[in-house]
C-alpha cells in the first residue's frame, strides 16, 4: 500500500448508490496481512465501516498504481 497506507486512516461519511453499496458489501475480501490492515472482529460494531474502508482503499491503490506517471 504505497499510496494509501493504513497509518492514514480516518472516519468519513461516503455516499454510495444502493447498487454500489450492495456490491461492495457483498464482496468477501480479506486483506493480506503484509499490507498492514487489521480488521476488527466480525461481531464488532465498527467492522462494517472498516471492511468497507479497506475495500475502498485497496481499490484506490489499484487505480493509483495503474495510472500514468
Amino acid at each position: 500500500m504505497k499510496y494509501f497506507p493504513p497509518e492514514n486512516c480516518a472516519w468519513f461519511t461516503v455516499s454510495f448508490t444502493r447498487c454500489l453499496y450492495a456490491q461492495m458489501m457483498g464482496q468477501r475480501f480479506k486483506p493480506d496481512p503484509k499490507v498492514g490492515w487489521n480488521l476488527p472482529a466480525p461481531n464488532s460494531p465498527t467492522f462494517k465501516g472498516c471492511d468497507l474502508g479497506v475495500k475502498l482503499a485497496c481499490g484506490f491503490e489499484i487505480l493509483a498504481a495503474s495510472g500514468k506517471r
